[in-house]
């Protein structure tokens, strides 16, 4: 029942009611300019937003993002020497005027000082400016991790400028460089992080891709929260292509 009322109050389940409902009423109107065109335009609306919204529409395009990644983790088999981990974004908490780690950082840094405890890794770099990296670095010693053995990249802003800044800071580009990212943002992150470095090495901190809701019915259910996770994917497939283009 409790799963019935958040479906029902739901923005997107609203607005798709609402869709239905112009499109049963403008079709019983006989006065209506142009009656066929709106009507296809609200159902082309509807199918976009029903499938955008709904996690066989978000599986259907993290697929091509995070493909490469599902099946093997190749840091088992070539584990890092430098474990690197990419700020996914923080947040000013005005109350107490303080910095916190937000979005997908927390995933990356939890997984990154995982990899890095697991391998033994030499060194561990928090990459991200907007004092990410610091406030990661900071999260990591609390944490226990030796601060000789943090370095923090406080300058980039782009998935472009991580790699150059770090390839600023590390003279030596032998060292196996394990990169810790969301699995949809690793494609991208991995061909920049390329240019500079001979052995890198893909860890993926978290999928949004789930094969099981292909069978599920719960994946044929739309919800704001999926329509959001879309919205990433084809920022990211747009990301991908214009830095194809740019760089």
């Amino acid at each position: 029942m409790y799963d019935l009322i958040k479906l029902l109050i739901d923005p997107l389940s609203i607005v798709l009611t609402i869709i239905i409902v112009l499109t049963i009423f403008i079709n019983r109107e006989k006065s209506i300019k142009h009656k066929r065109f709106i009507l296809y335009a609200l159902l082309g609306i509807f199918i976009m937003l029903y499938t955008l919204s709904t996690t066989f529409g978000t599986n259907l395009l993290f697929y091509p993002l995070e493909r490469d990644y599902l099946t093997l983790d190749i840091y088992d088999i070539h584990p890092p020497e430098i474990v690197v981990v990419l700020a996914g974004g923080c947040y000013l908490n005005k109350t107490r005027d303080k910095l916190f780690v937000a979005f997908e950082t927390p995933s990356r840094l939890i997984h990154g000082l995982q990899i890095y405890n697991k391998y033994n890794a030499k060194l561990i770099v928090f990459s991200g400016g907007y004092s990410e990296g610091k406030t990661m670095a900071e999260t990591a010693v609390r944490l226990g991790i030796d601060r000789s053995k943090i370095l923090v990249e406080g300058k980039s802003l782009n998935t472009f400028q991580h790699a150059k800044e770090l390839n600023l800071l590390l003279e030596d580009k032998s060292p196996a460089i394990g990169i810790v990212t969301c699995a949809y943002h690793m494609k991208r992150s991995v061909r920049e992080f390329n240019k500079y470095f001979k052995n890198v090495i893909p860890i993926p901190s978290e999928f949004i891709y789930n094969e099981l809701y292909f069978y599920n019915i719960e994946g044929y259910i739309p919800t704001s929260y999926n329509l959001n996770k879309s919205s990433i994917a084809i920022k990211e497939l747009i990301g991908n292509l214009w830095y194809i283009i740019r760089y």
